[in-house]
């Protein structure tokens, strides 16, 4: 889950939540703990390549094709989806997806 601010990922400090899809019933051993990813409208980007190339994907998203496409950001944390992070795969070749909450 990243920052409510897109600018903050360029912040050295932002920190970020890391999560997992897992069932409710999970039992969690402390210090994790359940937190559920809000509802409503997401747009969603797919993206391939290098994660080192993220940050620049994001700023482009936010500030390029969201407003391209007449969207706008509600203000909620977005996530991404690192959909082949341990698969061995060669960089060029692996899928993440940004997950966008827009009005």
């Amino acid at each position: 889950v990243l920052p409510r601010r897109p600018m903050a990922m360029m912040d050295k400090t932002a920190r970020f939540q890391v999560g997992v899809i897992m069932s409710q019933t999970t039992k969690l051993p402390p210090p994790l703990r359940l937190r559920m990813i809000g509802g409503g409208r997401y747009v969603i980007y797919r993206y391939m390549g290098p994660y080192q190339y993220l940050t620049q994907v994001w700023t482009a998203v936010y500030f390029g094709w969201l407003p391209a496409l007449g969207l706008i950001s509600r203000g909620a944390a977005a996530f991404e989806w690192y959909q082949d992070a341990y698969r061995g795969l060669p960089e060029e070749a692996r899928r993440t997806i940004l997950y966008i909450p827009v009005e």
